[in-house]
């Protein structure tokens, strides 16, 4: 599993239907600070999570709750830390799996990570 530069990935902000909803530096502190940690796991928990945010009744909050959530779920790995590695597209720089650890390792400052980078 080679280590990745972390400036050598491709940058993904969060938004949705062209609304950026990507936490900010603060917001992410405001979390830990609260101890407001999200457990649940994107990809396993989308239909759970994409039902609650289709709560919402306009954009604004809609991308208030996609915000909120990607940034508690960014603070629990700053705070929790993880085993599971970035994983890469095979052109190393796409993450396929791992955009919140990826943004937990921004957070704190890291330089590399190890990624996993697919072949096929």
């Amino acid at each position: 599993m080679p280590t990745i530069k972390i400036a050598d990935i491709k940058p993904v902000l969060y938004g949705e239907r062209d609304t950026l909803c990507e936490p900010s530096r603060e917001e992410i502190a405001q979390a830990i600070d609260e101890k407001k940690l999200e457990t649940r796991r994107y990809q396993e928990d989308l239909e759970l999570l994409k039902s609650e945010w289709a709560s919402s009744q306009t954009l604004p909050e809609y991308c208030r709750m996609v915000k909120e959530y990607h940034t508690r779920r960014i603070a629990y790995f700053v705070v929790n830390s993880w085993s599971d590695r970035i994983v890469l597209d095979r052109d190393g720089r796409t993450v396929v799996d791992g955009l919140h650890r990826l943004k937990a390792s921004q957070y704190l400052g890291m330089q590399t990570t190890d990624a996993e980078v697919r072949t096929a």
